[in-house]
């Protein structure tokens, strides 16, 4: 009984963060999914019909897995607000895993704040609660989060197992293969030379549970050859060298300045990030150039150059959105070197670290209000965006 007590009494704290978390996150991703616009985008219908039955998920397997669930949600409750639920939720886990991951690489305070920032921007917002399979995206996080326990964590085992089912599910998704191919090609020399390696029957059960979940894939590939440019993210034509790029310099210029007119996920050319954000995203970038001989500089350079890459020769800009979390990743990391550098001029001080940390959450808030408020309040009173949701 006392060890029970002591349990709670130790476990109380950190489980009642917990709970406010996830309410507050819920709360996000699902008040009035199905109502803050008059109906649905012809991009969500698009979709719909891609997942209608099973044997369309079938013939055409890219996006499987988000095709699955929003069939299932579908027979469930029949309406768009059901059918964006399953974006929410990908969502939602993805702002829990931006914290797992982050806080191993700054102050846990300056975790916390970037985590609430990327749960509460206005690009996570619009895909997340839209009912498209854009917000799989986000699987890149998934995998940088492996391969992080791959190389760290104790337990080699289970971080095997789960990493085969989160690459093969992420193999799904279109342009995706373009990332895990770098990524393998970097640590091959790594995991070559490393004296961890699993066992082999370890790695004979991580490869069948990888090719269990990615048979249908291969399947859908082979049978119809005509969803390979799908499959790659490729337009239907090559773009022109102009326009791609235009397209590479958008992705940049979108998340600073102005971004591609699009009502279904903005308001006119609104840049991804606000002055704060901005500001904190060059300092994070800074502050990594000043440690070049980590391994994360290495990583995210290589993430931005790629995704800028394939968001070029996709020719669609919103393909951009994978870089979300790890542009809220650099912010996170410029706001734990800004309040570093607070505390060594004061290093003494607690009243001056007091400071630093309340100022830099004040400024978290007004970037939060400022996201927050361009989604769920003018977004929806936008007259050019009400015009691409009246579908039913």
């Amino acid at each position: 009984m006392k060890r029970v007590w002591n349990y709670i009494v130790t476990m109380w704290q950190p489980a009642s963060i917990f709970i406010a978390g996830a309410v507050i996150i819920a709360g996000l991703f699902a008040y009035r999914i199905g109502g803050l616009m008059p109906g649905a985008s012809s991009v969500e219908i698009q979709g719909r019909n891609s997942s209608i039955s099973i044997k369309s998920i079938v013939n055409d397997p890219v996006n499987a897995p988000y095709k699955s669930l929003r069939f299932i949600a579908r027979h469930i409750h029949n309406s768009i607000g059901s059918e964006r639920l399953v974006s929410s939720l990908v969502a939602g886990l993805s702002v829990v895993l931006f914290y797992l991951v982050i806080r191993h690489f700054c102050h846990r305070y300056a975790a916390v704040l970037a985590s609430i920032m990327y749960a509460t921007s206005t690009s996570l917002l619009s895909s997340g609660r839209l009912a498209t399979s854009n917000i799989l995206l986000v699987m890149l996080l998934a995998l940088l989060a492996c391969g992080y326990h791959l190389r760290f964590n104790q337990n080699r085992t289970r971080s095997w197992l789960i990493t085969s089912v989160i690459l093969g599910l992420s193999l799904y998704v279109p342009g995706m293969i373009y990332f895990i191919v770098a990524g393998a090609l970097w640590q091959f020399k790594t995991v070559r030379k490393s004296q961890r390696l699993p066992k082999r029957s370890l790695i004979g059960i991580s490869s069948g549970i990888l090719l269990v979940i990615i048979a249908p894939l291969i399947f859908g590939l082979i049978a119809h050859p005509s969803i390979w440019r799908e499959y790659l993210g490729l337009s239907a034509s090559w773009p022109t060298f102009t326009g791609f790029l235009k397209t590479l310099a958008a992705v940049p210029y979108g998340i600073f300045i102005a971004a591609p007119k699009n009502p279904v996920y903005r308001i006119g050319k609104q840049a991804v990030l606000d002055i704060f954000a901005s500001a904190m995203l060059i300092f994070g970038c800074i502050t990594l150039f000043k440690h070049y001989k980590l391994d994360r500089l290495v990583l995210l350079l290589a993430i931005f150059i790629i995704a800028a890459l394939f968001t070029a020769i996709s020719g669609n800009y919103e393909n951009s959105f994978i870089l979300l979390p790890f542009i809220y990743f650099c912010v996170a990391i410029g706001i734990g070197s800004l309040l570093e550098q607070w505390q060594k001029v004061f290093p003494l001080n607690p009243l001056a670290r007091i400071l630093s940390m309340s100022v830099v959450a004040i400024a978290v808030l007004i970037s939060v209000n400022f996201q927050t408020r361009r989604y769920f309040i003018a977004w929806p009173h936008n007259t050019e965006a009400r015009a691409v949701f009246t579908l039913k």
